[in-house]
C-alpha cells in the first residue's frame, strides 16, 4: 500500500512541474517583454513608467526562477512521456 502512494505521490510531482513549467516560462517571457519598452509606456503615463518596468522586471525574474528550479526537477522527476531529459547537440 505505501509503494501505491509513493508512485501516485511521485506522478502528482511530475505532472504538477509540468503544469509549473509551462506557465512560468511563458509568463516570465511576456512580463520581461513588458519590461523592457519604459519609454513607450512613458508616453501613456509619465515619468511612473521607469519604476514600473523595474517592478515589471522583478516579478519576470521571480517566474524565471521558478521556471529554473522547475528544470531541475524535471531532471530528478521526469514525465512519463518519450521527451529528452538532454539537448540532442553536444555543447
Amino acid at each position: 500500500m505505501f509503494d501505491h502512494l509513493v508512485v501516485q505521490v511521485t506522478c502528482l510531482i511530475e505532472w504538477l512541474n509540468a503544469a509549473m513549467l509551462f506557465i512560468s516560462t511563458p509568463l516570465s517571457m511576456y512580463i520581461y517583454s513588458l519590461s523592457v519598452r519604459p519609454a513607450t509606456l512613458e508616453k501613456k503615463i509619465g515619468e511612473k513608467a521607469y519604476p514600473r518596468c523595474a517592478l515589471y522586471r522583478i516579478i519576470s525574474s521571480v517566474f524565471m526562477f521558478v521556471a529554473i528550479i522547475g528544470y531541475v526537477l524535471y531532471i530528478v522527476y521526469p514525465l512519463p512521456l518519450p521527451l529528452p531529459l538532454t539537448f540532442p547537440w553536444e555543447y
